[in-house]
């Protein structure tokens, strides 16, 4: 499925991308990361009403498989600032609803201790 996302929304998107004189230019790494996370955590939309909720999928997600943001003083988690300043943005994700997302992420977690007993079996 090829990742559809829109910006229009989103207050100030054109500050959303950077520019290189010999690249031409690139979206910011926090609105990247953030449109395929969306992705992970079924969320289609970022709104003042769901932004919370959006912050909440993500620090979940991030539990299992740390942070997704990078600097460089190594990983950042996503925050409050990161979410509410992509307010707007749109993403063809497939929606999940609540239980969804809690049943998914039960379901990761299984996943991940089989495979840590795996491999300590393994060694």
């Amino acid at each position: 499925m090829a990742v559809n996302f829109d910006l229009s929304e989103i207050k100030s998107y054109k500050r959303l991308w950077i520019s290189y004189p010999d690249s031409g230019r690139q979206l910011n790494g926090v609105t990247e990361t953030l449109v395929f996370s969306m992705l992970a955590i079924g969320v289609q939309r970022i709104s003042e009403r769901n932004w919370s909720e959006v912050l909440w999928r993500l620090r979940q997600h991030e539990e299992l498989y740390g942070a997704l943001l990078m600097s460089a003083d190594g990983p950042v988690s996503f925050s409050e600032k990161h979410v509410r300043r992509n307010i707007g943005l749109r993403v063809n994700a497939s929606l999940l609803t609540d239980a969804q997302f809690d049943a998914d992420m039960r379901r990761r977690r299984k996943a991940q201790e089989a495979e840590r007993q795996y491999i300590k079996a393994s060694t």
